[in-house]
């Protein structure tokens, strides 16, 4: 077995979704961009804090309304050149938790190291199981938990990481990857204009943060009563207005 970077995604709500007819080109939206989301797309990430150039092209598989996302490990024990495999990781999940928030669906997960097998969509081996762990019995907030077998083998490179916002420390003393962070690269919004935004706007960060303020705005509003969404959402605005204190500390 190869040792991988690898995080396993639950999509919450998704099945409760399915009950209701009006939310099926949403689903359809989500569905295309994981499945777009694919090893056939390279990214690319230069500069970055240590000088590397890191490319690679991460396996994606789906199923329903989970997705496991993987890179193979080419660090040669370099930390630096392991926390930069790390972001094009959390590129590809950028990408999923970005639609997926436009889409009205909240993400969950976990994230770690070791050995697995993943081809095409063939995934298994002790690190899915690790991952699927962290999230049933970790994460519990909408928020991809990266395990200690990734913090370990990030090592000193972790600091840089945490400054430029690309993770941070939960209440908890957690760590989860930040994708709203000013540092993720996000795609255009396929047929955004079905959604109700404009699709060429969102390239813009400053943007984008505006439509992620309205939905959870929204989505507070619309679950007041459900106790257990509305804590969801709850915590998706704290890590929202965490994001715009450190937009505005470095002055985007």
């Amino acid at each position: 077995m190869q040792k991988r970077i690898i995080a396993f995604i639950d999509i919450l709500g998704f099945k409760q979704a399915l009950e209701h007819q009006e939310l099926f080109d949403n689903i359809y939206a989500l569905i295309s961009t994981i499945a777009a989301t694919n090893s056939s797309h390279s990214f690319v990430l230069e500069p970055n804090p240590s000088g590397y150039r890191i490319e690679g092209s991460p396996e994606v598989s789906s199923f329903s309304d989970h997705v496991v996302i993987s890179l193979d490990d080419k660090s040669d024990n370099d930390p630096f050149k392991f926390s930069g495999s790390i972001d094009i990781i959390l590129d590809a999940i950028a990408r999923i938790c970005d639609f997926a928030l436009f889409s009205g669906f909240l993400v969950r997960g976990g994230m770690t190291y070791g050995e697995v097998i993943h081809k095409s969509n063939v995934v298994f081996g002790r690190a899915l199981v690790e991952a699927v762990s962290v999230e049933e019995n970790l994460a519990v907030h909408p928020r991809i938990l990266l395990t200690n077998s990734i913090l370990s083998k990030v090592g000193v490179s972790l600091h840089n990481m945490s400054v430029s916002n690309r993770v941070c420390q939960d209440h908890d003393g957690l760590i989860y990857a930040n994708w709203m962070g000013t540092g993720r690269m996000h795609c255009p919004l396929p047929n955004g204009k079905d959604l109700g935004y404009d699709a060429n706007v969102h390239n813009n960060y400053i943007e984008r943060m505006r439509i992620y303020k309205s939905v959870i705005e929204s989505n507070l509003t619309l679950y007041k009563d459900d106790h257990r969404k509305y804590r969801h959402w709850h915590w998706l605005g704290k890590n929202y207005n965490h994001n715009v204190a450190y937009q505005q500390q470095v002055q985007y």
